[in-house]
């Protein structure tokens, strides 16, 4: 007979309750033991437990139940027999909520069960059953073990994240810090727990911890987050300059009250990144202008001397070729500077236009001009056909010469001898069009789709006999745009030739209302001209071309010098290099300008310095014109003409 449990006094008061129907409503599973080994006692839920439909279905003989089950702990470890719970609580221990994986050998189901369990005994104090209650926990540990792993993969993807996350509870002291913001906290300990204030103070100056405390407190009382996108402020633990985009949102936090959670970005990295971007980024326009300047001053040498030789030795014909080839080349090289430099400004967005009224019908009757020599020499015909009147449009003549100059130049270079160039200009409602189409090499598609990209280039041979920097057509691009049009190039395909459309809806005005007065073309009277210029050659030929013109000239080499020599020399126009020794062409201009005598001089700037800064700088230290090297002789002699004039009219 099992033994029997004495019933308490309120069981014996509900007869309708006895204790077998109280232990058969139990969800836990029960199981008596005699001491030896036999169960005497089990409810229906030790059947439901271990999967049986009944409890008569199950085995009684605990010496038997490792034919049946297996044993494991938590982490694996087979369970020796005698280390069971039920053999442990027949050898008078107590067991409470201890966890094992149970495996039925027949089905190869596993559980986690939680055992509890002691000895009954008798009044003797001696052991006589053993009782055991087992709980299925296996999905409960399972759920658990699932959030564990999910807030491990939460906080390491916090940790990974170049976010730092922290946060501070109610009572304003920090309970949490993500890996990724313990860089900022490195100086601090102990961390967790601190006052958040004291914190505060020990890392940032004030008045910004003062202010960020008050944020903290503020978003804790109402709940109103805060957003700084970008905090720069110099350590006061380090005398780090960091910079932080940073958010505070109140939460609840895990102990029921609400508390706050800072996250952030550090930008301080970024910044300096971008701010060495800048200084390289400043340096190569430096360079850019410096090589510009560079390769400038020997260009002009060059031009001066082919003028001389223009007017000493006009008639030879081989001289006259010879002198056409190293002029053509010059310009060339002096294009691809200023290619070179307009690019620089485009990247800068610098590059600026400056609307006039112009006759565009005339700017592209002057550019075909200037370019038909140079197609004929290379046996190309050039067509054009313009209207009859003028077209009178709002644009920058300059840079709408530069667009059709361009296009021209590189129609001519991909075009060989034998074929043609047209060049059309056609009135379509506002807008202007401007179509140049050749019978040259042609493209594919996708060199069309590359054609007005920097640094794209269509001939790619070893030879490069028709290459360039890649940057004419870029140019052409940009500048079309600022105008407010729009490009396009089409080709049938290689061999086929190539069309270039530009677009320009540029609002047409009238014509001027009054004849503009013709600029002078000739200098009618002998100047007195002091050229200040360091480049022994540029400043010899530049003299002797004048000379030739029948101009009195006077050199220095030197800021200095020149000084000097505008003193005694008493000039009419003074050319003036900006790179001098001793003193640069800024201060001279400023000298002259304070000097009575002198005062009234012409002061022409002589640089390979064009940028618009430069010649900015230029008008501010007092010159009248800023003229770039190579110097356009022509410019220069319309320069020397309104200085004339000048003199003339008083």
């Amino acid at each position: 007979m099992p033994h029997r449990i004495a019933p308490t006094r309120a069981i014996t008061e509900h007869p309708a309750a006895p204790l077998e129907a109280i232990y058969n409503a139990m969800r836990d599973a029960l199981a008596v033991f005699d001491m030896t080994g036999r169960r005497v006692l089990a409810n229906p839920a030790l059947a439901r437990l271990w999967g049986y439909a009944d409890v008569s279905q199950m085995e009684t003989e605990v010496r038997k139940f490792p034919d049946i089950f297996s044993l494991r702990s938590l982490d694996g470890r087979e369970l020796p027999f005698d280390q069971w719970p039920v053999n442990r609580i027949l050898r008078g221990e107590s067991i409470d909520n201890e966890e094992l994986w149970v495996l039925r050998r027949d089905t190869g189901r596993e559980w986690i069960i939680s055992f509890r369990g002691q000895p009954a005994r008798d009044e003797n104090g001696s052991q006589i059953l053993a009782v055991i209650v087992g709980r299925d926990v296996t999905e409960q540990r399972r759920a658990e073990q699932a959030l564990r792993a999910s807030h491990d993969t939460f906080r390491h993807l916090v940790d990974a994240s170049p976010f730092g996350v922290y946060a501070v509870d109610a009572d304003f002291r920090l309970v949490q810090v993500s890996q990724g913001a313990q860089k900022v906290f490195e100086n601090v300990r102990p961390l967790i727990g601190r006052d958040f204030a004291e914190v505060l103070r020990t890392i940032w100056p004030e008045p910004f911890a003062t202010e960020a405390i008050a944020r903290f407190r503020d978003t804790l009382a109402t709940g109103k987050p805060y957003h700084a996108p970008a905090s720069t402020v110099r350590r006061a633990d380090t005398a780090d300059i960091e910079s932080y985009d940073w958010k505070i949102e109140r939460v609840m936090l895990p102990d029921g009250r609400m508390g706050a959670v800072c996250h952030f970005y550090d930008l301080s990295e970024r910044q300096r990144y971008e701010a060495a971007l800048r200084d390289a980024d400043r340096r190569k326009d430096e360079f850019i202008a410096m090589l510009g300047h560079e390769l400038r001053n020997p260009l002009g040498p060059i031009r001066n001397a082919v003028q001389i030789l223009n007017v000493v030795a006009a008639h030879e014909p081989s001289a006259r070729q010879a002198r056409q080839m190293i002029d053509r080349q010059s310009a060339h090289m002096a294009r691809l500077i200023d290619d070179l430099l307009d690019v620089a400004r485009i990247t800068r967005g610098t590059l600026q236009i400056r609307k006039a009224r112009c006759d565009l019908a005339a700017i592209v009757r002057n550019v075909a001009e200037d370019y038909r020599p140079q197609m004929e020499s290379g046996g190309l015909r050039l067509n054009v056909e313009v209207p009859g009147q003028s077209v009178w449009v709002n644009g920058d003549a300059t840079r709408l010469n530069q667009i059709i100059g361009n296009v021209l130049h590189n129609s001519m270079k991909f075009t060989d001898t034998g074929g043609y160039v047209s060049l059309r200009l056609l009135l379509k409602g506002d807008a202007c069009e401007i179509q140049i189409r050749d019978s040259g090499i042609g493209m594919d598609a996708v060199t069309v789709q590359r054609m007005f990209q920097t640094f794209n280039q269509a001939d790619r041979s070893l030879d490069r006999s028709r290459g360039g920097l890649g940057l004419g057509m870029a140019l052409v691009k940009h500048l079309v745009e600022l105008h407010g049009g729009a490009v396009q190039a089409r080709s049938e395909g290689v061999g086929h030739g190539t069309e270039v459309v530009i677009r320009i809806p540029v609002e047409l005005v009238d014509a001027p209302s009054s004849t503009a007065v013709a600029s002078p073309q000739a200098v009618n009277r002998i100047l007195r001209i002091l050229v200040i210029e360091d480049n022994v050659d540029a400043a010899e030929s530049l003299c002797i071309l004048l000379n030739l013109k029948g101009h009195v000239t006077e050199k220095a080499g030197s800021g200095p010098t020149g000084i000097m020599a505008a003193q005694t020399f008493l000039p009419d126009v003074v050319l003036c290099d900006l790179g001098l020794p001793g003193l640069d062409g800024y201060a001279v201009a400023r000298t002259l300008r304070a000097d009575p005598n002198l005062k009234n001089a012409y002061l022409i700037a002589l640089t390979g310095y064009g940028q618009e800064q430069d010649q900015r700088r230029t008008r501010e230290a007092g010159f009248d014109l800023h003229l770039t090297k190579p110097v356009d002789h022509t410019a220069l002699e319309m320069a020397l003409a309104v200085r004339d004039a000048q003199q003339s009219a008083r």
